[in-house]
């Protein structure tokens, strides 16, 4: 394994700990394409198809969602507000629903 390997495996290890420490569940396991992860609002769950970077970049960007989901109760129904068609203000909600989660992600690595 390469050191590169060895640091993203780390990477990852630490930030699975760090999330499940606020009583987030993280499993890997099989999830339905063409998702590389999927998460409730209590547990985290991401495709064991991933390769370890998109691995660690699904944990965080899903455990920003879940910090969102917890904060923002309107973000809860966001999958089903946006869809063709949809008002700009709603696509707009939604570009930075998903910049924010990446935000949070970004924040749990430091």
């Amino acid at each position: 394994m390469s050191k590169i390997d060895l640091s993203l495996k780390d990477a990852f290890r630490r930030a699975r700990e760090k999330v499940e420490s606020y009583g987030v569940r993280v499993y890997i396991g099989d999830v339905k394409d063409p998702n590389t992860g999927i998460f409730d609002g209590s547990e985290i769950g991401i495709d064991y198809a991933n390769d370890l970077e998109m691995s660690l970049f699904v944990l965080v960007h899903l455990f920003g969602h879940t910090v969102q989901w917890n904060t923002v109760p309107a973000y809860r129904t966001i999958d089903t507000r946006v869809k063709p068609g949809a008002a700009p203000a709603v696509i707009e909600e939604a570009r930075v629903y998903e910049e924010n989660a990446s935000r949070y992600g970004l924040q749990l690595l430091h």
